[in-house]
């Protein structure tokens, strides 16, 4: 069992952030998905669902970064 159930994995949908999100799932934690991509952030998800049968997994829009101050 995973023992913080929630870690949000940077860059989930590929590399090495889909290879942490997958540890993750196979520990049986939860995925929050923020990706700019959405039919990437979707293929993951599929992915991360089929590889670890663990289908606690959101995947959502967005953008995780912070602006420079101008």
């Amino acid at each position: 069992m995973c023992s913080s159930p929630s870690p949000p994995p940077s860059g989930s949908n590929s590399g090495i952030g889909l290879q942490a999100a997958l540890e993750v799932a196979r520990r049986g934690g939860v995925i929050h998905m923020v990706c700019r991509n959405r039919e990437a952030a979707t293929k993951a998800r599929s992915e991360i669902i089929t590889t670890t049968g663990n289908d606690v997994s959101v995947a959502m829009k967005g953008e995780v970064r912070e602006e420079r101050e101008k």
